[in-house]
């Protein structure tokens, strides 16, 4: 992908990534999938491990996994994140920042069983316990690589499938927040709600979709220093909300553009040193070259409360994937 951003307060930018994912059927039951991200920033190429993980499968309704592994509760990173798949050039507030996975390091159970007309699907973990940001006041960090205590997280997600069409999920994460300088044990839990919705319309002839999720992080009182004075409770929040119409059927001029609205929002604890809530409504179109080929533009309304200046943005991309 490669992806051009003008935002006020700041300087236009371009950026390339490149990050290729790797597909290994060892035999017909045991599976590796894996993605490294190659990025630039400043003057050095980042290389990333952006997950790796094996799987097998132990029967038709249930895989055992195991490695570093795209949350199963953070359903946008799961399904939506890749560039040619994501529909416009950045991504939502509050998905990422701390108060969701992106990621985990354990193992997992995942699978799905049909009920009558409707399915169900449904995964469970336990991991590494993500970490308290000394950078960041507050703040978690779940690129928890190396556990720090023998203390692990267990989460989860159940996703419910009453029409092919539409899914309602729920996930759920807890653990005890470990790091350096913490004087007490305490415990942080992440919980997420999510719809989707993927449709053809004969009314407007043409595909619809709707995704939205919202997620809360609430962290125990975190103590940091010897006299136990200095510390704060961490309740976070946000979400996002997206339409999006393609008119395939409409006429062959239209049919390879699709057009986006996104509302997203991110709250953070008023006592946080430097908080700041945020706002944004994006309006996005996208061309389709092929596929999984699609060149978007996208217009972003920022609103910072606590003094902070808006960064109202015009985003370019392009990406493609296989």
């Amino acid at each position: 992908s490669a992806t051009f951003t003008s935002a006020n307060h700041d300087n236009s930018n371009f950026t390339a990534t490149f990050s290729p994912i790797f597909l290994w059927k060892l035999n017909d039951r045991l599976f590796f999938e894996g993605e490294t991200e190659f990025e630039i920033e400043d003057t050095d190429t980042i290389v990333n491990l952006e997950y790796a993980h094996l799987s097998y499968v132990l029967n038709d309704y249930l895989t055992l996994g195991a490695g570093k592994f795209l949350s199963p509760m953070n359903i946008f990173v799961e399904r939506y994140e890749p560039k040619w798949i994501n529909k416009l050039p950045d991504t939502p507030l509050a998905i990422y920042d701390g108060i969701l996975p992106e990621t985990n390091v354990g193992v997992q159970l995942r699978g799905a069983v049909p009920i009558g007309t409707t399915r169900l699907n449904y995964a469970l973990y336990t991991a590494n316990t993500p970490r308290f940001s000394s950078d960041e006041a507050g703040h978690l960090e779940f690129d928890n690589f190396t556990s720090l205590s023998d203390a692990k997280e267990v989460g989860g997600r159940i996703g419910f499938l009453p029409f092919d069409w539409l899914e309602v999920g729920y996930g759920a994460q807890t653990g005890h927040v470990t790091g350096e300088g913490i004087q007490n044990d305490p415990r942080s839990t992440q919980q997420a709600v999510d719809v989707e919705i993927h449709r053809h319309s004969d009314l407007l002839k043409g595909n619809v979709a709707l995704l939205a999720q919202y997620a809360w992080s609430n962290t125990q009182d975190l103590v940091y220093d010897d006299d136990t004075t200095l510390g704060y409770r961490n309740h976070r929040s946000g979400g996002y909300i997206q339409a999006s119409y393609r008119p395939r059927e409409l006429s062959d001029l239209l049919n390879k553009f699709e057009f986006i609205v996104r509302a997203d929002q991110s709250k953070s604890p008023t006592n946080e040193p430097d908080a700041f809530d945020e706002k944004r409504l994006t309006f996005g179109l996208d061309y389709w070259l092929t596929s999984a080929t699609v060149v978007k533009a996208a217009y972003e309304l920022d609103d910072c409360n606590h003094g902070e200046p808006n960064h109202n943005a015009i985003l370019l991309q392009f990406a493609t994937g296989l």
